[in-house]
């Protein structure tokens, strides 16, 4: 993991969240992490969506990796935020913003929220929803995805906002077919009594027999 931090106000509910401030080539009070050593970077570019710098990520491998903010937010169970990101694609495997959710500065669950996007496009705004918890009393952003990626990021930010439902136009009898969710794989982390529960989410075209090998670090 490549840390590069010093001490940052808080705007947008995080800290540096369009990437203004830089050292070198690297935006200060981020993370960047990859589970395959040199195959992949996360640097401030003069290519923004506004301001004068984007962080841009480039990535190689096929294994997963992240960019993370330092800055931790205190949140109460029960309030409800939104997160916000514009980013930039180009043959791009697949990338989220996602909320992740702490206790005493620890995580307990990678994602109490968070969106997606994939493939090539030009600057597009992601939105998602974040639900606290209980158990969860601080709160972070980062960018995640896997394999092949060419991405800009910018402007990223995590407010109190109550979360809107889609409204859909009201369907009479039955489905002819059955809805299908588009969900990726993903660790799905819950905090209990015992501590947290890890498990693992199962697409449909997976056989009864799968098995994963889950790892922690």
């Amino acid at each position: 993991r490549i840390v590069f931090s010093r001490v940052l106000p808080i705007e947008k509910g995080m800290g540096n969240p369009g990437f203004e401030h830089v050292e070198g080539d690297q935006p200060v009070g981020w993370s960047w992490w990859t589970r395959e050593a040199d195959k992949g970077t996360a640097k401030a570019e003069t290519t923004p969506h506004s301001g004068t710098y984007a962080a841009r990520i480039l990535h190689s491998g096929e294994k997963d990796w992240n960019l993370s903010c330092g800055t931790h937010l205190p949140v109460k169970a029960g309030q409800e935020y939104a997160v916000r990101a514009w980013l930039k694609c180009k043959d791009t495997k697949s990338a989220r913003v996602d909320v992740v959710g702490c206790k005493d500065g620890k995580p307990v669950t990678w994602s109490v929220g968070g969106a997606g996007t994939s493939g090539t496009h030009d600057w597009k705004l992601v939105k998602g929803y974040a639900y606290i918890p209980e158990g969860v009393n601080s709160v972070y952003a980062r960018v995640v995805g896997s394999g092949k990626t060419d991405m800009l990021v910018d402007d990223i930010s995590l407010k109190p906002e109550k979360i809107v439902f889609e409204q859909r136009p009201k369907v009479e009898g039955w489905l002819k077919r059955r809805h299908v969710e588009a969900f990726e794989r993903a660790l799905v982390a819950l905090p209990t009594s015992a501590g947290v529960y890890l498990s693992w989410r199962l697409l449909k075209e997976d056989p009864d027999t799968v098995a994963f090998d889950v790892f922690r670090e």
